[in-house]
């Protein structure tokens, strides 16, 4: 899994230099198929991937910006179940820098560094209470989100995750 992560994510960082680096799209497509050929391992997605699928599917947000919007904010809340062996793997994938970077700020580094999103606003999308809440208690019936190292007791939860 952590070839699998800083194989993805230095290729993203070469592509933003070169969009025509096809070798390095290879490589990046490689990464992310070789993370996602080991869910049958039991190495899950967790509620990063959960959320992202109700804010695509409730909320039109394309997945690759959920991802790049949860993911920091999902690491955050999860920080205290993650192994120091696994934070110094997310630290060094997101920014090859292992001094007592947070991890949400390191993730959150990397995504800025791709010129992307990392919320809701900067994304380009505002819901209203009504659809938050939508969200909110649609995320509790994902698959993925069960699989959160850090139990989520409740939509609140997940809302607080969206908007903090």
């Amino acid at each position: 899994a952590s070839a699998a992560l800083k194989m993805l994510t230095t290729s993203l960082l070469k592509i933003k230099k070169n969009e025509e680096d096809d070798e390095e799209r290879l490589r990046a497509h490689i990464g992310a198929m070789i993370a996602v050929s080991l869910v049958p391992l039991g190495i899950h997605f967790g509620a990063s991937h959960g959320i992202g699928h109700v804010l695509g599917g409730t909320g039109g947000m394309p997945h690759g910006l959920t991802s790049c919007v949860m993911l920091a904010r999902v690491l955050s809340y999860n920080a205290e179940y993650i192994s120091e062996e696994n934070k110094t793997v997310i630290l060094d994938a997101f920014c090859g820098n292992l001094d007592k970077v947070d991890l949400r700020q390191a993730c959150e580094q990397f995504v800025t560094s791709l010129g992307l999103p990392t919320n809701l606003k900067d994304a380009g999308f505002d819901f209203d209470e009504e659809m938050m809440d939508d969200i909110g208690a649609k995320s509790m019936l994902d698959p993925w989100v069960e699989t959160n190292p850090r139990p989520i007791p409740d939509k609140e939860t997940v809302l607080k995750m969206i908007t903090d």
